[in-house]
């Protein structure tokens, strides 16, 4: 019996960690050495998609095979990023800004089959409605400290889950990893299932 070809996910995030995991998918974790740098002249999703691409191709360079999992999570509102915050007072900013509001989460996806040479980049987009929280509230969401690294300053399946009213699209894809779509693309690039 031919054993599978590999995949291997180009990040260490728990969160996409933990979504292949549920999926059922077999996997290695090799971190990308890319560094991220945004372009200004580039569209939140054509940014996403960059990152994307260059984490797995940074990975499929030096490996030479195996299907390769790159994929690059950011938050726009108003067709503009809204990057990490920098700290509680930035945290409080990027939510404050959100109150009310409908904001997009883009994730860019690329997948490398390193052994033919052959890749896919896509982007999925999907929107989150945020709640107006009260200012208590928002004190007690930045007291937990769950806004560190998280893009937009929330998270969506921990405590922030609390002042989400509305999701449009995939679920995944807001916690870091849109699964049907690398389940599609891994079919499109002959991973034998």
């Amino acid at each position: 019996m031919k054993s599978q070809p590999k995949i291997i996910l180009a990040s260490t995030s728990p969160q996409r960690i933990q979504i292949l995991k549920m999926a059922g998918f077999e996997f290695d974790v090799i971190p990308s050495d890319y560094i991220e740098f945004d372009e200004p002249f580039l569209s939140p999703l054509e940014q996403a998609k960059k990152h994307a691409f260059n984490k797995a191709k940074a990975v499929a360079d030096v490996l030479k095979e195996g299907y390769i999992i790159g994929c690059d999570t950011v938050v726009c509102l108003d067709n503009k990023l809204i990057g990490k915050p920098k700290n509680r007072a930035h945290a409080k900013e990027l939510i404050q800004a959100q109150q009310g509001r409908t904001f997009e989460v883009i994730s860019g996806l690329t997948i490398f089959n390193a052994s033919q040479e052959r890749n896919m980049t896509i982007a999925e987009t999907t929107k989150v409605t945020f709640k107006p929280m009260l200012e208590n509230e928002i004190e007690w969401y930045l007291e937990s400290e769950e806004f560190k690294d998280k893009s937009g300053g929330f998270s969506i399946q921990g405590l922030g889950s609390r002042f989400i009213s509305r999701i449009e699209g995939d679920y995944q894809n807001v916690v870091g990893l849109p699964i049907y779509k690398v389940y599609e693309i891994l079919k499109l690039l002959n991973y034998p299932m």
